[in-house]
């Protein structure tokens, strides 16, 4: 039953997942970084873990690179509360710095859906990862929650991304308010043969 339902919440994901809007540079280059992840990414992390989330070079974008590498093309400044459903996925560097790596969307008091190449690199290192939620900064501010599991599609292919989806399931219960609210999801299944 969770694999189905999974599955119909792909495409809710999609837009969810890669919908969110970075913020623009004004309050410094760490608001700029966007989420470039790749599946050299695990390769990149030693033993002791990743040195940098972030994106498949295992550091954070330098503010001088050009602006089409570090900048939602066509994106725009989301407004505080805009999205209340988005989750930050955020890890612990070796240097203790919580970094932002990839992004969620809130679809139960307990559960979080991302993207399964989202967490596939990092999945042993659950005890330094944590799901944050009530803000727009990719650093800063909103309400971290610890990661209890995390379950990827059992079909996920990290070579072709088929089946990039998986579900990941906090230790406490997510507090909701104006800023922290479950995505709102169909109340029905769409037909087949009905275009979206």
């Amino acid at each position: 039953m969770l694999k189905f339902k999974i599955t119909c919440l792909f495409l809710v994901a999609i837009v969810a997942i890669f919908g969110v809007s970075a913020e623009e540079s004004a309050d410094g280059p760490e608001d700029a970084r966007v989420h470039r992840h790749t599946r050299e990414a695990s390769a990149q992390d030693s033993a002791d873990g990743p040195e940098d989330a972030g994106n498949s070079r295992g550091r954070v974008k330098d503010p001088e690179e050009s602006d089409s590498e570090t900048r939602i093309i066509g994106g725009e400044k989301a407004a505080d509360g805009e999205f209340p459903h988005q989750v930050s996925l955020r890890i612990k560097n070796r240097n203790n710095v919580w970094q932002h790596f990839c992004g969620g969307t809130i679809i139960a008091e307990r559960w979080v859906l991302t993207a399964a190449h989202c967490t596939e690199p990092y999945k042993q290192y659950i005890d330094r990862m944590r799901a944050v939620v009530g803000t727009n900064k990719l650093d800063s501010g909103g309400d971290q929650y610890e990661l209890e599991k995390i379950i990827e599609h059992e079909e996920y292919n990290k070579s072709s991304l088929i089946f990039d989806i998986g579900v990941i399931k906090v230790k406490k219960d997510i507090q909701f308010d104006e800023k922290v609210k479950k995505i709102s999801l169909p109340s029905s299944n769409t037909p087949a043969g009905v275009e979206a």
